[in-house]
């Protein structure tokens, strides 16, 4: 079984500069790539992405915009924390992240085209079309398990691209194998 299924329905949400983050969610993202955060768009976060980011991801759905874009009460929150935790919160808060994207490996197939809404979207819709969700439920459901959940319902529905445990351990040899044999090549 791939980890990302487990990981998926065991993974707890930590504390990062005194806030409980919520499971990152369809929301989450959604309000995250809105400001540009590198935290799913790419790049170097600053300590204001990280305050910014934290304070998101410890709001759900149901508080709206309106918390997630509260400036006095971020400022205030952000003015209470200790300067020197500000790297291990970074690096806490980037390992919450990319948990929340751990999801199930597939083969690569050419029988899709991109998607044109936005991903987070896709999975809020899955989550109350499939899952039958209430709207809220659905943008604050976590983005891994929604993975694994469409993982499964694709695989019902006859997708085969689903890699096994077995696949992902052969790939990988097979990757390790490669990059040894390159590596005796530059040795030469």
């Amino acid at each position: 079984m791939q980890g990302a299924f487990i990981q998926s329905l065991t993974f707890n949400p930590p504390t990062v500069l005194g806030r409980k983050l919520m499971p990152f969610s369809s929301w989450h993202l959604l309000v995250l790539e809105a400001a540009g955060s590198p935290f799913v768009l790419g790049g170097v976060p600053d300590i204001d992405d990280l305050v910014a980011a934290i304070w998101v991801c410890s709001h759900g759905f149901a508080e709206g915009i309106t918390i997630a874009g509260d400036a006095p009460a971020i400022r205030k929150w952000a003015r209470a924390q200790k300067k020197p935790a500000f790297t291990a919160a970074r690096a806490a808060f980037q390992d919450y992240v990319n948990a929340a994207f751990c999801s199930p490996e597939y083969w690569s197939s050419s029988d899709g085209g991109e998607i044109r809404a936005p991903a987070c979207w896709h999975m809020a819709t899955f989550a109350m079309r499939e899952l039958h969700m209430t709207e809220q439920a659905a943008w604050d459901f976590p983005v891994n398990r929604i993975g694994c959940y469409q993982a499964c319902a694709g695989e019902s529905n006859g997708n085969k691209d689903l890699m096994s445990a077995d696949d992902i351990k052969g790939v990988a040899t097979l990757e390790a194998d490669a990059d040894k044999e390159k590596a005796e090549k530059e040795k030469k």
